[in-house]
């Protein structure tokens, strides 16, 4: 079961982090990949986390294979 507290916490905190930072990486680094891919569905991930999106659709990518 994904932990929706773990994906709202990481949400908040890559809305306070520049984009690439090694910060917002080890958050990313730190879901699980049902977490990631949840975050990954879901329409707008960019309105939710701006620049990060993309890394994070990197980061689920490479945790599914």
């Amino acid at each position: 079961m994904t932990n929706t507290d773990n994906i709202s916490n990481a949400v908040a905190l890559l809305r306070s982090m520049p984009e690439g930072s090694l910060e917002a990486s080890k958050v990313i680094q730190s879901l699980s990949s049902p977490e990631l891919n949840a975050l990954e569905s879901i329409d707008d991930l960019e309105s939710l986390v701006g620049g990060h999106a993309a890394n994070i659709k990197h980061a689920a990518h490479i945790k599914k294979y």
